[in-house]
């Protein structure tokens, strides 16, 4: 008859089976939380590299995703492997543009790229940069309104303080050009009643002349006998020259009143403009009223 274990060996035993069974099943499960922990860590890298704009980076880690057993057809890494690719390749089509001056091009490929990639700072720094540059060097050559369009463009794309800085210098260039288009009113409102005024002086003056040289050769050439007439041929000629001179140069008188009335407007739009400099705006600046003004005088005069 066949002897039972004692109750103590019994469960001796029982508990080394146990034992034995724990480690075996920790030896299955602990490989496949290994495995899931490598590819999330590949794609973790991938996927910073990709918002980075590193696509060479982003590339490699993809393919390192597949490369973890058990995820060598993932969906997820095939699709950003392509959209990587793209990306590359659209990056360098936009430097290649930018080399050869070729700006429009170049944005213009930079908005494809933002679709696949919005976060693509690497592309994006060399964009801003580049209208930054763009725009300081139209600044410095006084072109303002170009430079303004520069700035404008890099903001739309600068992001954080990169932006604040730009919005700065569109402030700048915006200030340097209501400063510029005042003094060049100033300047010609002060040509104008400069050449005005000198005009109005040069038509008195010719009047002035021609009827003194009318009256010398009246006053000499009348004849004592019969006042106002004149018998001398010659003399007679002469004063007759004179007179058509003298009407010719009085109908100008019109000319004159006109041109001391351009001369004193000019003057008063120049001292406005001192004294009240225009406002600066964002948007295309006009003179309207000044204009208007010069435009009714300059119309009446001529």
């Amino acid at each position: 008859m066949a002897r039972t274990l004692p109750p103590f060996i019994r469960i001796l035993l029982f508990g080394i089976l146990c034992a034995y069974s724990i480690h075996v099943r920790a030896q299955v499960t602990a490989p496949s939380i290994l495995v899931d922990d490598e590819y999330d860590l590949y794609r973790k890298r991938a996927d910073d590299s990709f918002c980075e704009g590193n696509y060479a980076q982003a590339l490699r880690q993809y393919h390192n995703c597949l490369g973890v057993p058990g995820f060598e057809t993932d969906l997820y890494a095939k699709q950003q492997i392509i959209k990587s690719t793209t990306c590359s390749n659209l990056r360098k089509q936009v430097e290649a543009a930018l080399k050869h001056g070729k700006r429009t091009e170049a944005i213009g490929l930079f908005d494809k790229l933002l679709k696949y990639n919005p976060d693509d700072i690497h592309t994006r720094d060399q964009v801003v940069d580049d209208l930054d540059t763009l725009g300081n060097g139209l600044s410095s050559d006084k072109k303002y309104v170009d430079a303004r369009l520069a700035y404008e463009k890099a903001i739309k794309y600068a992001t954080g303080q990169r932006r604040d800085g730009l919005l700065t210098e569109l402030t700048n260039v915006n200030t340097l050009r209501s400063t510029s288009l005042r003094l060049k009113l100033q300047m010609a409102t002060g040509v104008i009643a400069v050449g005005t005024t000198v005009y109005a002086l040069v038509l008195r003056n010719d009047y002035l002349t021609k009827r003194n040289a009318l009256d010398q050769i009246s006053n000499g050439a009348e004849n004592a006998a019969l006042p106002g007439t004149i018998d001398n041929a010659d003399i007679y000629s002469k004063y007759k020259e004179a007179y058509i001179a003298t009407q010719s140069a009085e109908k100008k008188k019109g000319w004159y009143i006109a041109s001391v009335g351009v001369a004193a407007i000019a003057a008063l739009a120049e001292v406005y403009l001192l004294r009240n400099p225009p406002k600066r705006t964002n948007k295309k600046l006009t003179w309207k009223p000044s204009s208007q003004s010069l435009g009714l005088a300059v119309s009446y005069t001529f």
